[in-house]
């Protein structure tokens, strides 16, 4: 579907406000995850995770079944591929083992 020029121009002007708005709560000091939510859910973001090998395990476990949602098991996958790189002999125990 195409739109209008118009509503082209307002759509990108938005995202630019949403932008700068962003920034400028960054700026004053507003927490990331609190200033992160004038941001539309169109917008690209970054974020880190921690957590110990065994909760990434868990949630590869979880999140790369085939009943999961596409989109979660691709980035569940490229965490699956990362652990096996860095942890491979640990990992592998890991993936092998079901506790649960």
């Amino acid at each position: 579907m195409e739109i209008s020029q118009e509503a082209e121009m307002m759509f990108h002007a938005t995202l630019r406000n949403a932008l700068t708005t962003y920034d400028l709560m960054i700026k004053e000091g507003v927490s990331p995850e609190q200033a992160r939510s004038i941001l539309p859910q169109n917008m690209m973001t970054s974020w880190y995770w921690s957590g110990s090998l065994d909760a990434w395990a868990d949630m590869c476990k979880l999140r790369c079944a085939k009943d999961t949602q596409a989109e979660t098991r691709i980035v569940a996958s490229v965490i699956y591929g990362e652990m096996l790189k860095l942890y491979p002999v640990s990992w592998a125990a890991l993936m092998e083992n079901d506790d649960g």
